[in-house]
């Protein structure tokens, strides 16, 4: 809910298209505005009486303000300081204005009450009802009509550079590029809800058309002839307004569930996501420490080699000892046999050996372990790598989806709240916990840095 708004149901929202930091956002009973692009805001106009309510705001290129509530529409010339009631119906259905816009030139208004499209000239002295809805009119009672099944409800007009209008209903898209004479309706394909609460189409550029409904917010694709669902960012899927920042028409302001969004280009939208996992390994720091936990690096290969090429240069050494010990005994048989114990020989001796094979220059037999080695290695890193790889990315999914759109139920939340962690913990198996110790050190120390500053 935005800043200094007591009200709880917001309805409508618009900018002024010469000053895009001021904004209007209308409520079931006050229109409030903020000069400092939606920061605060303050109340500009209150509905009195018992017909409550604002339902739609058109401001002019001159930045007159128009407000169509349920009893009538009211102008300021003045930013919102002043104001007067510059149409008035006698009968409910004329004074329960839906929504309202004019042509650049403020010649021809368009008014939309509750069940009829009227063209207003001459300041309001000439009506012409140009769309009849699905609704019971009864000029002569003041009671609210009541409403078919069937019923097509008429909720919010638009018209774009070229005076082309726009019927926004509760069962589809409605055009017509002469006045009101003649309506077509727009294709269809790709919206999941019929009931369009909002049409927002550009002044300047006939191929930027969107439509508000309970099902998110949609874009139509006039080449490919489809609407697709633009709802990155967007907590809420029920949409009640649309409006452009400015009359260049930069971003799209957007009402969902009484909070306010604005459109970003996809490169600064990923950019501002991306930014949430900043203090995370990028894949490749992340493959690194699975590579060099189990130990399947190519620099080990790559050592194997160079030591095998220089195995040539390192002789094979020989290193022997030789030990001898011998007695020495004469024996004497004249007259009387008898001997004698000579002296103690001894012998020892030792060699140094070295020797060089000339073929280990040229190739020798350990290479061709290295080779199966590096062919069994390099077939485990890639299974590695590919088990990592998809473990990162489904990781990385799932952070985004969780940044970028709430899940539907706190169940869904938790399920995957869990699945994150279950991705983590595997990516720390293959990488010995390293990768959950990065990112706990890398956010110990941006909050250091924060502290500092």
């Amino acid at each position: 809910m935005p800043i200094n708004i007591r009200d709880t149901n917001l309805t409508c929202i618009a900018a002024d298209p010469e000053e895009p930091d001021i904004l209007y956002i209308g409520t079931v009973s006050r229109l409030y505005k903020s000069l400092d692009n939606g920061l605060t805001w303050q109340v500009v106009f209150r509905c009195m009486g018992e017909q409550k309510g604002i339902n739609d705001i058109f401001i002019a290129s001159d930045s007159t303000i128009y407000i169509a509530t349920k009893n009538g529409i009211y102008k300021s010339s003045d930013y919102g300081a002043g104001w007067k009631r510059v149409f008035k119906g006698e009968t409910f259905e004329k004074k329960y204005i839906r929504s309202i816009t004019a042509r650049s030139d403020k010649e021809c208004f368009y008014v939309l009450t509750f069940s009829n499209l009227y063209e207003i000239r001459n300041n309001g002295l000439s009506w012409k009802k140009i769309f009849i809805g699905g609704i019971e009119d009864n000029e002569n009672d003041d009671e609210e009509e009541t409403i078919k099944e069937s019923a097509t409800l008429l909720k919010k007009i638009a018209i774009d550079g070229k005076n082309n209008l726009y019927l926004s209903t509760s069962k589809s898209i409605l055009t017509s590029c002469d006045g009101g004479k003649n309506w077509n309706r727009m294709n269809e394909t790709g919206l999941s809800n019929r009931d369009i609460n909002f049409c927002l189409v550009s002044k300047i550029d006939s191929n930027k058309i969107y439509a508000a409904t309970e099902n998110g917010v949609f874009q139509y694709l006039k080449d490919a002839k489809i609407w697709r669902n633009i709802y990155q960012g967007l907590e809420s899927t029920k949409i009640k307004s649309l409006s452009f920042n400015s009359k260049n028409e930069d971003f799209i302001l957007c009402l969902a569930d009484n909070n306010i969004y604005k459109t970003v280009e996809k490169k600064d939208y990923l950019k501002i996501l991306y930014s949430n996992f900043n203090n995370e390994p990028s894949i490749r720091e992340t493959q690194e420490l699975a590579i060099m936990y189990a130990e399947v690096h190519p620099d080990k290969i790559r050592k194997w080699r160079n030591g095998a090429k220089l195995r040539g240069l390192l002789p094979k050494v020989t290193f022997g000892i030789d030990h001898s010990r011998s007695d020495t005994i004469k024996f004497y048989s004249d007259p009387s046999d008898f001997w004698i114990y000579g002296p103690l020989d001894k012998t020892e001796g030792w060699d140094l050996t070295f020797t060089w094979d000339m073929g280990d220059f040229i190739y020798n037999e350990h290479q061709t372990t290295i080779d199966i080695r590096s062919k069994l290695m390099a077939q485990l890193r890639e299974g590695l790598l590919n088990d990592l790889t998809r473990l990162y990315f489904e990781r990385r999914r799932l952070q985004m989806e969780l940044a970028a759109k709430k899940p539907a139920t706190e169940i869904q939340k938790i399920e995957k709240e869990l699945r994150l962690e279950e991705l983590t913990a595997s990516i720390d198996a293959l990488t010995g916990g390293k990768f959950s110790e990065v990112i706990e050190a890398e956010r110990n120390y941006r909050e250091k840095i924060s502290l500092h500053q």
